[in-house]
């Protein structure tokens, strides 16, 4: 495909991401961009650059394109995850916050969005909070395991 059409952003994209499973990053990365650069409107390109770089350890950078990702898509669960998630890495729990209520708001049983509400308000240390959410969220999914877990070293 790129053979003939060298500027495919699709076919750019998903050989990037297969250098980037196969362990050739820096190289899908490459690819990527340059997707995204043909569609800059693209919110899972955006959010498959952003999570590149965050595996990259450039968890700031990937920050513009998971936000970029929202912005376009503000209902897009993964891109608001991966959002949230580099936002509390990045110690800005404030955002993190903003962004897994948000998720919440739109989705009450995104239980994704609820235990990482629980880990930034247990990392921002507001302990009762967290705790309190992640009982909460029990109730929704009494047997996951993610929210038995965090429960557990909360």
């Amino acid at each position: 495909m790129l053979g003939q059409q060298p500027n495919h952003a699709a076919a750019l994209h998903f050989l990037g991401l297969l250098l980037h499973q196969t362990g050739r990053s820096e190289e899908g990365l490459d690819l990527i961009e340059q997707s995204v650069t043909l569609q800059p409107r693209n919110a899972d390109f955006l959010n498959n650059m952003g999570t590149v770089m965050r595996d990259l350890g450039r968890a700031a950078a990937a920050v513009d394109f998971f936000r970029g990702a929202v912005d376009i898509r503000p209902e897009q669960l993964a891109a608001r995850d991966n959002l949230g998630s580099s936002l509390k890495q990045l110690g800005q729990f404030e955002g993190a916050e903003e962004i897994y209520r948000g998720t919440i708001g739109r989705n009450p049983f995104h239980v994704r969005a609820r235990i990482g509400l629980a880990e930034t308000l247990q990392e921002a240390g507001r302990l009762d909070e967290a705790i309190a959410l992640f009982r909460e969220s029990l109730s929704i999914r009494p047997k996951d395991a993610e929210l038995l877990y965090g429960l557990g070293v909360a």
